[in-house]
């Protein structure tokens, strides 16, 4: 007997067999039925016999075989259809069983991530942005589909809706509008040659949460009197950035630094003061909510500061503080967040920092819906990402407004340590100096005692052959050097980093022997410092980091750490500005 036969009274689909007794014992007997004896009088020991039933068994499985081509060929039936009435009696119909598989669930098509920054797409970890794969086109597919078709509308009620763009319900968390704004021409700049026209393009985007009714900014008609204006003309990326505040709808500022991004936020502060509601400005660090305090009380006069060293009119209607306080506010449910309206986030690419960026985030999170964003920002490459988890986790509308336009140039120069003279190695315009940077090299190579053609020259000996050695270096030392050079070409003010606080105030030693200030400006200096320490005791007063920095406050040298008293600071900034 062909053992190929031996298993084809099995039934792989639920475990039953063709004979009666075993399909009774239900779908979970799973012991395979022994097969029917080749033939009732037949005698085993013929060849004859042999032969004949292998040649029936290879008939009934060709019928067995034509029967489930003919089932799957056919529409699905039930299963009383399925099995038979005698089947489903529990009774064979003399072939084996055979049970009509369910037709398989549709597949669902994939969904893809999709990040294009200029088609107005875009993907957050938070909050992905997703596109599904096309089908395959059958013939079945586009006549349904064809069927399903809406009515074509006629062309004017097809521009009446052209003018609102409304996402699907159940549509993804968020979807982006793409609305480039033209390259236009920017100021230009008075050249030895005659003038150079700078010339920069501006991109916005908008991540709306779902069923959001987003009118274009095209459309916007800005109000008669606007809450603030300004004695220049607005560039490009300013104008679409206001145009999104006077539709009350958040906003991401991302432009270089000197670019015009306060404006943006002096406009939403004009804004809530001239509706009479509440706007908390949030800044990074200390110094610079000083610094915008100061700006913006001579600009809008109610306003306060609330930084971890100093609290001052905490009840004004315009609040500059830091992120950690807004947070703390936050977590204490603070009355006063009730009645904020915006909120501007400045440098908010802080949020990237591995230690104080969870601030950024939770403080965001926390904040209600009804509150509106302004985020400043450097240039970011994913900003879109940023104002998708805007739109996601506060159910409005994000507007993104890039502009690559820089003002104020930005050149790279290279110091050689012990050599004289600076070198230009990156210019204005981003070109890379070859011939300046090998002679920085070789500047540098010189000073120390090596010869500059030598391209691998350490081997510790100078020109001579003597070999150097360690000690301190008479004369001024290199930092005092390059601050000199600077002051000389009127790159002024300079603000050397110090990794200490012992270093930050040696370095400010160093500098000491140099005169920045004239007769005039050092006696209002020193005007300011006696008023500022008023209101200390006469203890605090004889403190040595008061006596040792009104002489070099003076000469025009200030010192910023963590050390200070927050008076000295508040005195080191101010005079640094």
């Amino acid at each position: 007997m062909d053992p190929s036969g031996l298993f084809d009274h099995l039934e792989s689909t639920d475990g039953r067999s063709d004979d009666p007794q075993q399909r009774q014992a239900g779908p979970s007997t799973l012991t395979p039925a022994a097969p029917p004896p080749l033939s009732a009088t037949t005698d085993t020991s013929s060849k004859a016999a042999r032969k004949e039933a292998r040649h029936a068994e290879r008939e009934a499985r060709k019928k067995r075989d034509r029967s489930r081509e003919a089932d799957s060929a056919a529409p699905p039936r039930t299963p009383t259809e399925r099995n038979g009435s005698g089947a489903a009696n529990g009774e064979s119909d003399g072939n084996a069983a055979t049970v009509a598989l369910p037709p398989p669930p549709p597949k669902k098509h994939k969904k893809h991530k999709v990040v294009n920054g200029d088609t107005g797409t875009g993907s957050t970890g938070a909050n992905p942005l997703t596109v599904e794969t096309a089908p395959v086109l059958t013939d079945e597919f586009v006549a349904e589909a064809s069927r399903n078709l809406p009515a074509e509308k006629p062309a004017g009620e097809a521009a009446k809706d052209a003018k609102v763009v409304k996402t699907e319900q159940g549509a993804g968390p968020a979807s982006v509008q793409a609305d480039r704004a033209p390259t236009v021409s920017g100021p230009s700049a008075g050249a030895a040659a005659g003038s150079m026209e700078i010339r920069h393009s501006v991109r916005h985007q908008v991540a709306l949460p779902p069923a959001y009714p987003y009118v274009p900014l095209s459309s916007h008609v800005p109000p008669e009197k606007p809450a603030r204006e300004w004695p220049f003309t607005l560039d490009p990326f300013q104008r679409t950035a206001i145009a999104s505040i006077q539709r009350g709808e958040s906003v991401l500022v991302s432009a270089h630094t000197s670019a015009g991004k306060t404006v943006v936020a002096e406009y939403a502060i004009a804004q809530c003061l001239k509706e009479g509601q509440r706007v908390v400005y949030t800044s990074p660090i200390k110094a610079l909510s000083n610094q915008k305090y100061r700006e913006m009380s001579a600009e809008f006069g109610d306003v306060g500061l609330m930084t971890g060293d100093v609290t001052i009119n905490p009840s004004a209607s315009c609040l500059v503080m830091t992120t950690e306080i807004l947070r703390s506010m936050l977590y204490r449910g603070s009355e006063i967040m009730r009645e904020v309206a915006w909120v501007v986030f400045d440098e908010i690419h802080y949020m990237r920092d591995k230690e104080r960026g969870v601030v950024w985030e939770e403080t965001i999170i926390l904040l209600p819906r009804k509150v509106r964003y302004v985020f400043l920002s450097a240039t970011i490459p994913n900003a879109m990402q940023f104002a998708s988890w805007i739109a996601h986790t506060h159910q409005q509308p994000c507007h993104v407004v890039y502009t690559d336009f820089r003002p104020t140039p930005l050149q790279h120069y290279l110091f050689p340590l012990g050599a004289e003279g600076i070198h230009l190695v990156v210019d204005e315009a981003g070109r890379f100096r070859e011939d300046n940077f090998q002679a920085a090299m070789g500047a540098l190579n010189s000073a120390r005692g090596e010869d500059p053609a030598s391209v691998d020259g350490g081997s510790g000996k100078g020109r001579k052959g003597q070999t150097r050695k360690g000690g301190a270096t008479k004369g001024p030392s290199d930092i005092y050097k390059i601050v000199r050079m600077i002051m000389v070409k009127n790159y002024n003010p300079v603000i050397v980093f110090a990794f200490s606080k012992r270093e930050c105030e040696g370095l400010a030693l160093q500098m000491a022997k140099l005169e920045f200030n004239n007769d005039d400006e050092k006696n209002m200096v020193g005007t300011v410092f006696n008023n500022a320490i008023t209101a200390l005791s006469e203890e605090d007063r004889a403190l040595p980091q008061i006596e040792h920095l009104l002489p070099l406050l003076r000469r025009g040298i200030g010192i910023h750490h963590g050390g200070l008293l927050p008076i000295l600071k508040e005195v080191s900034g101010r005079k640094g500005r």
